[in-house]
């Protein structure tokens, strides 16, 4: 696929959005690093989190961005990205062998790009430890779903003794249960939840920009992968 130059569909800034927070999302970091996006699970978002996460980051930042996404990037709003910037397809079959169909798809693009973001998708529990290993950060997406927050945050306990791992609570269906926001909001693990977007439906384009609530839990997302991937622990808020 053509690289492309990027229109972010974040938008502007969120009015929300404090100084430190873009603060920590513009810290410099001095080698290349790989961020990490999956699921357990099917339809809670890892796409499209992956798209909004991407587009922001070449918005806010100098870094040459690689973006890896299991989706057709010219189907898509990542096929706006330009050089700089480099949109790169992972075949979703990718299971048999994970490490080699990443290189495949990568190939020496990671050498002459300083970040790269790659939606895995939804990932098989027995290849989790796979995808840690290619990653210096890994963002766990779970449904707004009490059970499968709760596996979601065994897992990132676990692979958290290997490499920084957050989380984003995603409400797909607008379903969201009275016992998950508390739940969200006392998680051991940094956290961010989206809320249901009612105009995502079957069918349908997403929306060109994010609601300014969406937004700024993408901008907060994003600084705490930045600050793990720098070696530090941004403060709440």
């Amino acid at each position: 696929a053509t690289p492309a130059r990027i229109t972010p569909s974040a938008g502007p800034k969120p009015a929300v959005a404090s100084d430190p927070v873009l603060q920590w999302v513009s810290t410099p970091l001095p080698v290349r690093r790989r961020i990490s996006l999956a699921s357990l699970v099917r339809g809670c978002g890892t796409t499209s989190l992956t798209r909004e996460l991407a587009l922001m980051l070449a918005r806010q930042r100098p870094d040459r961005l690689l973006v890896v996404s299991t989706a057709d990037p010219d189907r898509s709003r990542l096929s706006r990205l330009e050089p700089p910037h480099t949109v790169r397809r992972l075949d979703s079959e990718y299971w048999n062998d994970p490490r080699g169909c990443w290189r495949d798809a990568v190939g020496d693009a990671q050498r002459v790009h300083d970040l790269t973001v790659t939606d895995w998708g939804a990932v098989p529990v027995s290849q989790l430890n796979h995808v840690a290993s290619e990653s210096h950060a890994l963002c766990l997406v779970a449904p707004a779903d009490r059970k499968v927050v709760q596996s979601s945050l065994d897992y990132a306990a676990e692979l958290g003794k290997r490499v920084p791992v957050l989380m984003a609570v995603v409400d797909v269906r607008g379903e969201i249960g009275p016992s998950v926001r508390p739940l969200v909001r006392n998680l051991p693990v940094k956290t961010v939840l989206l809320r249901h977007d009612p105009r995502h439906h079957n069918g349908a384009p997403p929306p060109e920009q994010l609601r300014e609530p969406e937004a700024l839990q993408v901008y907060r997302l994003a600084a705490d992968l930045i600050g793990a991937l720098a070696g530090n622990r941004r403060n709440a808020g």
